[in-house]
Order: structure tokens, then C-alpha cells, then sequence
């Protein structure tokens, strides 16, 4: 493998072999109805990266920039982590050569070897102009209040369509315009209902000022939560029929680190209610803590609620 800083250097070489696995199983586990659509999409990232990528126009603007290939459902079938321009010869040929082969979309009409159609000036409300090169690559342009310009390698030039257009008045009238341009508005957002779905199912990462959230404890949460069931069922504490619940009002701890006898200290903290001796009844507060438990516990004259939790 090429070295930081060679050509052909892979920025994603450690989760290389995950990214490809996903991929790979993604196209296993659905199959795709005949549309499709590629798209940018962003993942938000505040750190720092030679990858992140500012985009204005998103609604997540800064962030690590993926290719999405989408189905109609939504679905994504596979995505590219863009990394940054290649230092190879397919460079040249631009991002769009190794993104779409066979597609619909939009075009900026500046780029080069594009034909000239006529000037935005001369056209009217629904007139449309387009010509195809030889390799039946066709280039519209559909003037509306502005000029939509689209290319094409699957559509013919002469295959119109009627759309419904509002008007001020809330009115509805029929207009003429390319199918090409009628295909592309009815494929262009199954990026956009990806993200979100992402949005509504995503996980939360948060965390709080006071609350030292690594890595480690990451993995550790995943760890406890995917062994749950089976801890609770080798312990003994699920029998048939019966479900297991913790209280909601009072802290719970670990009995092997409640009754370890070292490493408990007394800690001072906000105003709290105690976990031994405060009812509902009688709430009682505290302003002690241990440091190893994090449990609020009565640390005064006349009350062993700190001897009595680390004991029982």
C-alpha cells in the first residue's frame, strides 16, 4: 500500500475493508426497482480532517462528504466517502466520470465541450432547444422563469411530456417539457428521503460538559447492551413468566462495586435526594456523594446511609 503523502495513498485503508463489506451486503439483502438516483450527501463532522468538506448549500454544511446510490424507496444500495481529488489521470475527466455512466441529471452549462443552444434572451416560457453528440449524449436546455439545462444518455430529444404548473393565483395549468426533465424531478429526492430516514433513526452520540464520553466507553455500552439478556439470565434474576425491572426512583450499582471496601470516598456535589433514606413520603436531601458509585448518600450526625449502602 502507497505511503501518506504518495499517489494512489488510501485515506480510509483502516476501515477500507468495512466500507466494501457494507457495500457488498447492501446489494445482497435488497433488490432495486428500475430507478435510481445518485447523490451527494453529508455526515457532520466537527473535528479536523484533510476530508471535511464545506458545502453552503446543505443543510448539513460541514461535515464528510458520501456518494449515494439510493433506490426509489429509499434504500441505499451502495456510497463512496469522497476523500478528495485523485492524483491520477481520472482526475482530468472530473468527479462526474466516475460518479454517473448511465443517467439524468442536471449540468452547469459553462463546462467545457458542452454545444451552445440558444441564449437564454432569445427563448421564451416553455421553449426548449437540445442537441445530441454522437454518442447519443443529448444536452437540453428548458427555459421556465430561469433556464433549466440537463443531460441525458437515455432520453430522445423528441420525447415530450405535459406538467402541471401553479400559478399566482393558485390556479393549475398543463405546460409542455422534455420527459427528460419530468424523469429527473420524479428521481431526484430519493437521496433526500435517505437522510431523512437517517435522521429519525439516527443514534444519539451527545454528550454533556460534565460526562467524559471515549471511545472506550462506547464500546463498553454496546458491549453491556448486546449481553444484557444473557447476563441477567445466568445470574438468576429472570425466572419463567416474570419480567426484570430496576426502580426508577432509586440509583442502581453493581453489588460487586457496592460492597467493595476500597476506593469509597466522600464527595461533595449538588443537593440531591438520598438513595437510602429519602421516600417519597419524606424526601431527604444531601450534598454527599461517593466517588465511586456516584450515588448520592447521607454523610451527617445520626445517619449511616454511606456505611449502610457499601454494606448491604
Amino acid at each position: 500500500m502507497p505511503k501518506r503523502g504518495q499517489a494512489n495513498f488510501d485515506k480510509l485503508f483502516k476501515i477500507r475493508p468495512l466500507v466494501e463489506m457494507l457495500n457488498k451486503r447492501f446489494a445482497q439483502c435488497y433488490q432495486p426497482h428500475q430507478k435510481e438516483a445518485i447523490d451527494e450527501s453529508m455526515v457532520k463532522f466537527k473535528g479536523r480532517s484533510s476530508m471535511k468538506q464545506y458545502m453552503r448549500d446543505e443543510p448539513v454544511k460541514r461535515g464528510c462528504k458520501m456518494w449515494m446510490l439510493c433506490d426509489e424507496s429509499a434504500y441505499n444500495l451502495k456510497f463512496q466517502i469522497y476523500t478528495g481529488r485523485l492524483a491520477t489521470e481520472m482526475s482530468e475527466l472530473g468527479l462526474g466520470a466516475r460518479v454517473k455512466t448511465f443517467a439524468v441529471g442536471t449540468v452547469n452549462p459553462t463546462r467545457k465541450f458542452l454545444p451552445k443552444l440558444k441564449e437564454d434572451k432569445k427563448m421564451k416560457r416553455e421553449d426548449f432547444d437540445s442537441k445530441v453528440s454522437n454518442h447519443d449524449v443529448a444536452f437540453y436546455k428548458w427555459m421556465e422563469k430561469r433556464a433549466v439545462n440537463l443531460i441525458s444518455t437515455m432520453h430522445d430529444p423528441s420525447d415530450t411530456t405535459s406538467v402541471n404548473r401553479k400559478e399566482k393565483d393558485g390556479s393549475t395549468t398543463v405546460v409542455a417539457c422534455p420527459r427528460e426533465l419530468s424523469d429527473y424531478n420524479m428521481s431526484m429526492n430519493f437521496v433526500d428521503n435517505f437522510d431523512c430516514l437517517k435522521g429519525d433513526y439516527g443514534c444519539d452520540r451527545k454528550k454533556t460538559e460534565m460526562e467524559q464520553f471515549t471511545n472506550k466507553d462506547f464500546r463498553r455500552k454496546v458491549y453491556e447492551g448486546l449481553l444484557a439478556k444473557a447476563i441477567v439470565h445466568c445470574s438468576g434474576l429472570s425466572q419463567k413468566g416474570k419480567s426484570v425491572t430496576l426502580s426508577k426512583h432509586k440509583p442502581h450499582v453493581d453489588k460487586q462495586i457496592r460492597l467493595e471496601g476500597r476506593a469509597h470516598q466522600p464527595k461533595q456535589a449538588t443537593s440531591r435526594r438520598c438513595a437510602v433514606c429519602s421516600t417519597r413520603a419524606v424526601p431527604v436531601r444531601t450534598v454527599w456523594m461517593c466517588s465511586s458509585c456516584n450515588v448520592p448518600l447521607c454523610l451527617r450526625k445520626g445517619e449511616t446511609c454511606f456505611q449502610t449502602f457499601h454494606s448491604q
